[in-house]
Formats: structure tokens, sequence, C-alpha cells
């Protein structure tokens, strides 16, 4: 009986010394980290290097998960970022920039409130009672992405500029994901149609309006390809006849076409 116990201790100790040499020698520690960032602005590959190596004293599988919520959470301007581990101990990071699709800032909504509450129930009054005035612009603005966060000062891109209800705005703000989805599709379709460089516009509720060579309201919640194919059927028909268009209301099944 007492030779078993000692056996027992004897295999218990050689398992502690065992399981010691492993800690110490650390077989799973990271020896090389390769990173690419997709010409991120807000990162550098010393940044999250030094991250990835003070989570080095565990085996990469206890800690890849929170490193990269960690990582995206620190960084806005990165969009995703993937880790893959090379047997023995290389990391690749490979992280995804953010695509601004507009500037955002703020206006003084008080006006458009009210005017909400003036609206009359047909199309052509509603359109009429729109102002595409943006009252006391903010000076600050940022860039915003598809998913609608904000991840940077504005850089002087020459891309659009939308101006949303007041609230607070930081670079790693998030925004309405829905509205701003929405929006990146609006962007995205126009693109193909010639209604101005430069383009300004408004957030009211769920409507877009657009400053451009000419003004158009659109609705974020309805179907943008609809609406965008409807623009397109107007400004063709106009240059047909030869008529100037001021504004266009596509938020309605029919149209509502100022000349």
């Amino acid at each position: 009986m007492k030779r078993i116990r000692l056996k027992y201790i004897f295999i218990g100790f050689l398992l502690v010394l065992i399981l010691g040499g492993v800690i110490r020698v650390a077989p799973w520690k990271i020896s090389q980290i390769d990173v690419n960032l997709d010409n991120a602005d807000c990162v550098n590959s010393n940044q999250i290097t030094n991250l990835l190596q003070s989570k080095n004293n565990l085996p990469f599988i206890f800690w890849s998960q929170s490193i990269r919520e960690k990582i995206t959470h620190l960084y806005p301007c990165l969009k995703t970022v993937v880790l893959i581990w090379e047997f023995p101990n290389k990391l690749q990071v490979i992280g995804s920039s953010r695509k601004a699709i507009a500037k955002v800032g703020t206006f003084d909504n008080t006006i458009d409130k009210l005017r909400l509450q003036l609206i009359e129930s047909s199309p052509s009054s509603q359109a009429a009672i729109l102002s595409w005035q943006v009252a006391t612009p903010s000076a600050q603005t940022y860039l915003v992405d598809d998913q609608g966060v904000v991840f940077s000062p504005d850089d002087g891109s020459n891309i659009p500029q939308i101006y949303i209800q007041p609230q607070r705005l930081a670079v790693g703000t998030h925004l309405n994901s829905k509205l701003f989805m929405a929006i990146g599709q609006v962007f995205h379709f126009l693109s193909k149609i010639d209604i101005g460089n430069n383009l300004t516009g408004k957030i009211i509720g769920h409507d877009l309006l657009l400053s451009g060579n000419i003004q158009v309201a659109l609705s974020l919640d309805k179907d943008i390809l609809r609406q965008v194919a409807s623009l397109q059927l107007i400004l063709e028909k106009a240059k047909i006849d030869s008529k100037r268009i001021k504004r266009v209301d596509l938020r309605f099944n029919k149209p509502v076409v100022e000349y």
C-alpha cells in the first residue's frame, strides 16, 4: 500500500516537472507575426504586433476571438480582422479597412420637425413642403461606412456629405446600420446616373434629401433600386423633351417631378 502511494507521488512529481518545463519553454508562443492592414490609417503594424504579444503567454486558441474584437474596438478604421495560425509558431494578421460612403455631420432639425407636423395627405403637398436647406450644419464632419460606423475625421475626400439629426459624433460612434446600408445602395446606384458631383443631403426620419444638379428625395425604407430606376427614366424623358428638372420626389408610387 505504501509502495503504491509512493508510486503515485512520484508520478505526480514527474507530471509537475513536465508541466513546469512546458510552461517555461512555452512551445505555443508566436515567434513570427506578419501584419497586412490594407492601408488602414488609424493603426500600424507595430501596434498590432505589440497587442498580440501581450497575449502570447497563453495558447492562441484561448485568445484569438477576444483579440479580434479588441483590435476592431480600439481601431474603428478596421472593418474585419482575420488571424491565421501556421504551424509551428507563425501568425498572419489580415485587416480589412472600412470604406467611406459619405462624410457625416449634424444639423438643426427643428424646422423640419415643424414641417412634418404640417404635412398634408397628398404626395404633391408632402413634396412641396420639403426643405432641402441644411440649418446650422456642424463644423466637424467624419467619414462613415455602410454599416453606420464613424471611423475617421473628414479627410477631404470628394464624396457625398450627409447631415443627420443632432447627436454626439466621434470616431467609433455607431449610427443606424439599416439606414446607412440603404444610403450606401443609393450612392452605388446614383454613381451610374449624372446628377452632379459634390452631393449634399440630410436625413429626416427615414427619408434622404439630396442636392446636386437637381434635388432628389428618396425613402430609405422602400425599394432603393426601384426609386433610382424611376429617377433614371425621368431624367431620360426630360432630356428628350428638353426640360430642366428642379427636383424629384421618389418616395411615392408615382414620383412628383418639379420643372
